[in-house]
């Protein structure tokens, strides 16, 4: 999910993004091999995305809470 700030202006580039990794199972039985997939995919992210992440960056909420005075 990419956040804009409506303020900046179309020409800016997105505020915040938000990577998330979602796989669920009722019984929690997942196999080995999509747990050793999502782990690779964790390690490579910061890698290869290096560009795209900024480790002083704030949250998503911190964005939204700050953007809105706090409400």
């Amino acid at each position: 999910m990419v956040w804009n700030d409506s303020r900046a202006g179309e020409s800016q580039p997105p505020a915040v993004a938000e990577f998330s990794f979602r796989y669920t199972d009722d019984d929690e039985h997942y196999p080995a091999e999509i747990c050793r997939a999502a782990d690779r995919l964790f390690r490579i992210l910061p890698t290869r995305a290096a560009h795209w992440i900024d480790p002083d960056g704030v949250t998503k909420t911190a964005f939204v809470f700050n953007r809105a005075g706090g409400v």
